[in-house]
Formats: structure tokens, sequence, C-alpha cells
């Protein structure tokens, strides 16, 4: 018997400690019109204005394109990506990033390929939509 009273005794101390550590929970609902949190979405726009200058060179993988373009009015762009569609031999797609407000790239082109380019903006994983395509630009 004595080890059942120790038990019921352990019991009790439990039970009377859960009880004077409890606080009883309370919620309120107040009226009111006025939000505590807002929020707002951003739009990821694309640059604008694509231009090319190429500069041509005969010898083999000389032959470059520098594209120029107004940075994207998107706030929240981190990167511009440029896109070169290529036609007129094996479809290929060459680019580079830059970071956001930069106006301009240069990238590798090969000879005898047209191409038209591209720009968008990046945020994250999101790439806005392309740019209007260039004019078609090549080396000869």
């Amino acid at each position: 018997m004595p080890s059942y009273r120790r038990w019921l005794l352990a019991v009790v101390v439990v039970v009377a400690t859960v009880v004077a550590l409890a606080q009883p929970a309370a919620a309120a609902f107040t009226s009111g019109t006025t939000a505590k949190t807002s929020l707002g979405a951003a739009t990821l726009s694309a640059p604008t204005g694509v231009t090319v200058s190429t500069h041509c060179n005969s010898s083999a993988g000389g032959s470059t394109a520098t594209l120029t373009w107004t940075p994207a009015t998107s706030t929240v762009a981190t990167q511009s990506v440029t896109d070169l569609s290529a036609s007129g031999g094996s479809p290929t797609a060459v680019g580079s990033t830059v970071p956001a407000g930069t106006t301009s790239a240069t990238v590798s082109i090969t000879n005898k390929v047209t191409y038209t380019a591209s720009v968008g903006s990046v945020y994250l994983s999101w790439t806005s939509p392309l740019s209007t395509p260039s004019s078609s630009f090549s080396c000869k």
C-alpha cells in the first residue's frame, strides 16, 4: 500500500502544478475598418528600344554584337537577360545576364547567321516577357 500512496501523492502534485500554472486563453473581436497590413504587387516589365551594332571580323569566332536598350521601369528587377534568336543556320540561342540598370551587353555571334535580339528583366526565378525583337542583323 505505501507505493500506491506515493503514486497517488505524485499524481495530486502534478495535477495541482498544472492547474496552478495554467492561464486562461482569451480573445476578443473589435469593430474597425483599418487594415493592419497592406499588400501589393509589382509588375516585371521588359526593357525597351533594343538596338544592335555589329563588329564583324572575318576570322572564325571573332564577331560580336553590342545590344543597347532602355532599362525596364520595374523597380523589382535585379538583372537583364539578352536573348539572340538565330536563323539561316542551325537555330541557337545565345545570351548573357547583366545587372539591372545596365543598358548594353556585348555577345559573340557567328558569321553568316542572321539574328534578332530581345532583352528581358529578371527577378529571382521570374523573367519578364522579352522586349520587341530588334531588326535582323548579321556578319557576312
